[in-house]
């Protein structure tokens, strides 16, 4: 797999190899989602930079932490890959019944169930990231990136699974493919 480093061998970005570099390579136009509603690199890249956008605006960046409660798909996906746009460390925790949620700082967004009255709109959020979207972070390949079933990995280990979610997913976006998701 290659892999764009900004300065090899230790400083990257898993979002801009995952996206960025696609679009940046005359891709824009090709589908990196095949679902119920089909996206391009470049239509994921302004969702993920608009999602990065509000989560800076929350105060996220580098080495913050992010808690996403997000059934494997979609709105799963956007949420890691912004994340990782800011060098945040993304947790993958299972969401209960009919709950997506993502926490930062002290505050919720909600995808669809019942929210609380301080819980914040994802769909508005989104629209709102987008007046200030945010650009891919200097990462250190060997910082906390994901946590999944407690276990912390870098992007280097990332890099390295290969199996189940989200790595599939990641590893079809790295190689340029198309990642085939339900929602």
């Amino acid at each position: 797999m290659q892999i764009d480093w900004i300065h090899p061998p230790d400083t990257l970005n898993l979002c801009f190899n995952a996206l960025d570099r696609h679009v940046i390579r005359g891709r824009a136009d090709e589908p990196a989602i095949a679902a119920d509603r089909p996206t391009s690199y470049a239509r994921l890249v302004e969702e993920v930079a608009a999602f990065g956008g509000v989560l800076r605006a929350f105060g996220i960046g580098l080495g913050d932490t992010v808690v996403a409660r997000l059934p494997p798909g979609r709105n799963a996906l956007v949420a890691l890959l912004a994340s990782s746009r800011l060098g945040a460390v993304h947790v993958l925790e299972e969401p209960e019944e009919d709950e997506e949620t993502v926490v930062v700082a002290g505050a919720v967004i909600r995808r669809g169930g019942v929210p609380s009255p301080d819980d914040l709109d994802w769909d508005v959020l989104l629209r709102a990231g987008r007046t200030d979207p945010a650009p891919c972070a200097e990462v250190s390949a060997a910082a906390p990136a994901l946590v999944v079933d407690g276990h912390t990995l870098s992007t280097t280990e990332i890099l390295e699974r290969s199996t189940g979610w989200p790595y599939d997913a990641l590893t079809t976006l790295l190689g340029g493919g198309t990642v085939e998701l339900g929602a």
